[in-house]
């Protein structure tokens, strides 16, 4: 209805392609430049039928037309725009909490604050990004600490998309997704909580459930491939991967691929070079040729001096098996041998098992040997082997991360016999060999500071090295050499 240049729109709705539909009610009037509408049912979907957004009451939106400017504003829906008359325009979301609750992706993405604007300076592209907010998932790591605060800005045009975040991460959104940083770590248990939150990766893909989102193409352009949904890329130099408050995994350079339902990536240290290959959640991984820096950013219990590290990992993500190998390293300020050693002190019968300059100068090692299963932060310590020719060392037992707590039995050996370098590779005794002295204690309790105790001499049971060795770790002629030197000898 029209009456003395008012505009009065009783029941009526409007469509826009691909998915834009509401109702349309309200007064225009025109003499004034002013006018206000609402829209109950405002229902947004992408082109796959994908929920976007979608306003149980109805919003109330507000317009005004000044000299060359025209102003929309919507309280409700927590934005605002404007056009001017040479075509530029700006969309403002002050608040994204306002729409939180009504957008199925802001809430998949747990997207519930900061502030974002969308803009062009003529009208046409390239279409200008800016915004900012605090994250509850704190993904970048900078200056070794988590990053909740975000600030990006960007541009998009054609079919891609660009952004720079916090000024040290850049995307391109294009076919798929390509991210590459400098001096940005990565923040693992913060990334694998956004994963398994509710409406994260889990959800269903669109063709069976109608109201999920998955805006990432399934088909790359470039090549013509399948891609499973997600093409990814990562390509980080000066980065880390946050492993929890006290570990981390240094990374000079750091790249991964996630396609087709698989994931690789390739990491270097300094000398060390580590691979990863996860399909679905069974998850492989090698690496060897890691030093002394490297070594004492995940293994936290005892600092290093010079040394070597090779390692491999296979099982699922939660739940795995892995082995490690350190070669040529001083163990120095060992919490767990601190506290055996401090025990001995008390026990004159068997101050031969001191090393006589570890208080000054550490453990030199030839070799170091664990072999263990991880699950649900429960490390369950099958086999830990300490070559030195001072004092060797053999443990079994576990370590809960969970609690910070531990229970291993250790059998320290001193005094070796010259026979001792026929066992192949280890070069330690077992307890109970007549060429040596060995005592049996038990380290339990806080995992920083544990309590000790002497306990009946007995064997501790370790995994045979080659074991570990061919599902794990060693290379395969190593795996091969010790298999013929037993087949020769029962020969």
């Amino acid at each position: 209805r029209y009456d003395k240049g008012v505009l009065s729109i009783i029941d009526s709705g409007l469509r826009v392609p691909p998915g834009l539909s509401t109702g349309l009610r309200g007064d225009l009037d025109f003499g004034r430049g002013i006018g206000q509408l609402y829209l109950p049912g405002l229902e947004l979907k992408d082109s796959d039928g994908a929920q976007l957004l979608k306003l149980d009451n109805r919003a109330e939106i507000r317009m005004s037309s000044k000299a060359d400017e025209f102003h929309l504003s919507s309280a409700d829906l927590g934005l605002a725009f404007v056009r001017k008359a040479d075509g530029g325009w700006k969309i403002e979301v002050a608040d994204l909490a306002g729409l939180h609750s009504h957008s199925p992706l802001l809430q998949r993405f747990a997207l519930d604050n900061g502030q974002f604007q969308l803009s062009s300076a003529n009208g046409t592209e390239p279409y200008l990004i800016a915004g900012s907010m605090e994250y509850q998932y704190p993904l970048l790591i900078v200056d070794s600490a988590p990053v909740n605060d975000y600030h990006f800005t960007g541009e998009f045009g054609g079919e891609a998309l660009y952004l720079d975040i916090n000024e040290g991460v850049n995307i391109v959104i294009e076919d798929g997704v390509e991210m590459h940083s400098v001096g940005v770590g990565y923040n693992l248990p913060a990334i694998l909580d956004l994963l398994e939150a509710p409406g994260g990766s889990e959800q269903q893909p669109v063709s069976e459930q109608a109201d999920s989102v998955d805006p990432v193409p399934a088909t790359n352009k470039r090549t013509g491939t399948e891609t499973g949904g997600l093409d990814f890329r990562l390509f980080a130099t000066d980065s880390e991967i946050g492993l929890g408050d006290k570990y981390k995994v240094l990374a000079d350079s750091l790249e991964l691929h996630y396609s087709g339902g698989e994931t690789r990536v390739e990491l270097h240290h300094l000398k060390g070079r580590a691979t990863l290959k996860m399909v679905g959640d069974q998850v492989e991984m090698r690496g060897k040729g890691f030093g002394q820096e490297f070594l004492e950013n995940i293994i936290t219990l005892s600092d290093f001096k010079g040394g070597e590290m090779e390692f491999g990992l296979k099982g699922a993500f939660n739940e795995f098996d892995a082995g490690l190998r350190i070669t040529d390293t001083v163990l120095v300020d060992f919490k767990m041998l601190n506290n055996m050693l401090a025990f001995i002190n008390t026990l004159p019968g068997l101050l031969t098992f001191k090393p006589p300059h570890y208080d000054t100068q550490g453990l030199p090692t030839k070799e170091i040997y664990a072999a263990v299963h991880f699950k649900d932060k429960l490390l369950d310590l099958t086999s830990l082997l300490i070559d030195s020719d001072e004092l060797d060392l053999q443990g079994t037992g576990w370590i809960d991360f969970n609690k910070d707590t531990t229970d291993i039995t250790f059998n320290l050996v001193t005094g070796a016999a010259e026979s001792v370098k026929k066992i192949p590779v280890l070069g330690y005794i077992l307890a109970g060999d007549e060429d040596k002295n060995s005592v049996s204690l038990m380290v339990k309790g806080d995992l920083h500071s544990p309590e000790v105790s002497n306990t009946a001499a007995r064997e501790v049971v370790t995994y045979p090295l080659q074991l570990i060795g061919r599902t794990l770790l060693w290379p395969e002629h190593a795996v091969k050499k010790m298999a013929d030197e037993s087949q020769g000898e029962s020969d």
